[in-house]
């Protein structure tokens, strides 16, 4: 991964790459966002650059044979470490045996979340955790010396999967060998411990903006602008979630088309065609109901600005812009505050493993109690 190949982020790019030229690079680093983000492939391009034997002034040179290993991911002296499963019963799994998967699974989709790695190793229900033995592991690797290179690192995706075995890797995070450096990624760094936090420095990155995201979809999926524009909105800055929404599209569902149909049954409360609505809805599978439900907040909020601030104007195009004035006209701010509160603990509930079905019926069942609670207060 070279710096060039991320969009956006210009300022923080080159913040990283004068640390190296100027020798004053934190030995550890957690490079913290959301999913979907740059931030695996900003520690990736910055690991090519510290690796690369003939720097640019901008970027690494992609050329030489440690910008050759490191864009496959095969560098000897560059150790990954990542949340793994046990293969079979009683097994004490470490990296090292997922280690191709994660390489294939890494450079198919540099923005994937802990859900698409662990779907990509068909974990199933298994719980991804980063094990005691890996941190044996960690150890050990960091204890011999550099193969190629002068200098090591350590790259740990979800440092939050550590749990409290993690504690056995303070000293060496707070001590390292020469030139040794540990470079962490998370997406939950209230998950991390505190004693590992107070050894790293931090680094947030901010998620793509709707029009970085915009030319990223126009350039890597090869859709025209207008579709871009649509999908950047719905999925957020998550590039993940924008990949979700293109195959959904293709499949021909329109989350918006989704969202009209199920506030349609939900304000005329017709129990049979919300039941029918939460089952289907319910077969998408959760990463999918979360981004659908995520992708409904965001339309309440644009009708939040629509009837809040004059002369507001809807960012989405023509067809969804149309449904967004005319649901506007039917909701009320107290209204919107509380369909949209209920949403998110849907949201919760389903982050939390509740049943997808049962959880979207009630929440169903809610917002029609609250349609029907506000014409009456209309009408009186």
């Amino acid at each position: 991964m070279l710096f060039k190949n991320i969009i956006g982020h210009a300022e923080l790019k080159q913040n990283l790459i004068r640390q190296i030229q100027q020798d004053r690079m934190a030995h550890a680093r957690l490079f913290s966002g959301s999913e979907g983000d740059a931030k695996l492939a900003l520690a990736l391009a910055f690991i090519t650059y510290l690796m690369c034997t003939n720097r640019g002034e901008d970027d690494a040179c992609g050329e030489c044979a440690a910008c050759t290993k490191n864009a496959k991911l095969i560098h000897p002296d560059v150790h990954l470490s990542f949340p793994v499963i046990p293969k079979k019963s009683g097994d004490k799994p470490v990296s090292d045996d997922y280690v191709q998967e994660f390489r294939n699974a890494v450079l198919s989709n540099v923005h994937m979340n802990v859900n698409d790695w662990l779907n990509f190793i068909s974990a199933e229900n298994k719980q991804g955790n980063i094990t005691a033995e890996e941190c044996r592991s960690i150890i050990h690797k960091l204890s011999m010396k550099p193969f190629e290179s002068d200098k090591r690192v350590l790259l740990m995706w979800l440092p939050e999967y550590l749990g409290g075995v993690g504690n056995s890797l303070l000293k060496i995070i707070e001590e390292p060998a020469d030139k040794t450096y540990f470079i962490l990624i998370t997406e939950q760094p209230e998950h991390i411990l505190p004693t590992i936090l107070s050894r790293v420095q931090q680094l947030r990155i901010q998620p793509y903006s709707e029009g970085e995201l915009t030319q990223w979809l126009m350039e890597n999926e090869g859709l025209d602008e207008s579709a871009a524009r649509s999908v950047s909105f719905m999925a957020d800055g998550d590039v993940a979630q924008a990949k979700r929404l293109i195959l959904q599209s293709a499949e021909d569902f329109n989350p918006t088309v989704h969202f009209q149909i199920w506030m349609r049954h939900c304000f005329n409360y017709k129990l049979a065609e919300i039941t029918d609505w939460s089952d289907k809805t319910a077969t998408m599978g959760r990463e999918n109901i979360k981004a659908f439900l995520t992708y409904s907040l965001r339309l309440i909020r644009e009708c939040l600005a629509y009837i809040t601030i004059p002369d507001y104007v809807i960012r989405q195009p023509d067809a969804e812009s149309e449904f967004v004035r005319n649901f506007s006209r039917v909701l009320q701010i107290t209204n919107i505050e509380t369909l949209y509160a209920k949403i998110n603990k849907a949201i919760s509930e389903i982050e939390r493993n509740a049943n997808a079905r049962i959880t979207l019926y009630n929440l169903s069942l809610q917002i029609g109690i609250m349609a029907s609670s506000a014409r009456a207060e209309k009408k009186n």
